[in-house]
């Protein structure tokens, strides 16, 4: 369980500098990249947050 809890904190933590990337690649929170990695991320954290 360690271990799975490790790896989806560097999978977060991944998505969440990607989606800061998107973002000053594209000037917009609303752009649809961004958009799309802000909902990966939160799906990333809701499953880290239900412990799955």
């Amino acid at each position: 369980m360690r271990i799975q809890r490790t790896d989806a904190k560097v999978r977060i933590e991944s998505l969440r500098k990607r989606m800061v990337e998107l973002y000053m690649q594209s000037g917009s929170l609303t752009s649809a990249q961004v958009v799309k990695a802000s909902q990966e991320l939160d799906e990333a954290l809701n499953d880290f947050n239900c412990g799955i």
